[in-house]
């Protein structure tokens, strides 16, 4: 995150008001020094260009941290916004399923998992904050890897809901129902091109995908629990 940091203060100290206004008035007036030899212009053009150059080094050398500090809230305040759109929308997709067959433990882990990876982030923050100064290189390098886990556990989290909707769409009350059905239905109805065994092996095939989606979900959600628990988001 440093490289991002020394690029934003390099700009913002450039384009800080007395540095740009005293540099354009100096540059003016030296093009009409030299256009017309006036010696005012001459004068302008050293002063505008000396007041200019003296207002970058000093905010940039001396004044570096403050520019540093105010980009990095800046980033932060629009890492949080939309972190928290990404949570809400995602949370209100989640709770859609919470009363679907057999992912209810899922989806409430899931739903747990977005409280746990928010509050986890903000006591990383505030134990940051307490030993570092926003700017200096290590608080840059230790929010940025923290940064990553969390956004990893949110992609996570939001990796489940395409998964939820495609088990969703499997019927496993129908499912459970037919093969019932037809596993007690005489032999003798079965006859003629497989009979009943075809579809039989549909609907257990179907069964077999849907729960085989729901242990994906798991191994994300495992995923998750293990990189919430990392020590790059732990405050001790």
């Amino acid at each position: 995150m440093q490289e991002p940091i020394n690029k934003a203060v390099l700009s913002r100290t450039l384009q800080h008001p007395v540095t740009l206004y005293s540099t354009t008035v100096g540059c003016l007036s030296g093009l009409v020094a030299a256009l017309w030899g006036s010696p005012a212009a001459v004068y302008m053009a050293i002063g505008g260009l000396a007041v200019g150059t003296g207002s970058w080094i000093i905010n940039y050398f001396y004044r570096g941290d403050v520019f540093a500090a105010q980009y990095v809230r800046e980033v932060q305040r629009a890492l949080e916004e939309h972190k928290q759109k990404v949570c809400e929308t995602a949370i209100a997709q989640l709770s859609k399923y919470k009363e679907m067959r057999g992912a209810e433990d899922l989806v409430a882990q899931a739903l747990e998992q977005f409280g746990k990876i928010q509050e986890r982030y903000r006591m990383f923050q505030e134990m940051l904050a307490d030993k570092l100064k926003p700017g200096e290189l290590t608080y840059g390098k230790y929010l940025s890897a923290a940064e990553q886990v969390y956004l990893a556990v949110l992609d996570n989290l939001q990796d489940i809901l395409p998964i939820l909707e495609s088990a969703n769409g499997i019927d496993l009350d129908y499912i459970d129902e037919r093969l019932a059905q037809l596993k007690c239905s005489p032999p003798l109805e079965k006859g003629g091109q497989g009979g009943f065994s075809d579809e039989i092996k549909t609907l257990e095939e179907r069964k077999e995908l849907r729960d085989d989606q729901l242990r994906n979900i798991g191994v994300l959600l495992t995923d998750n629990e293990e990189a919430i628990s990392c020590r790059r988001l732990c405050p001790g």
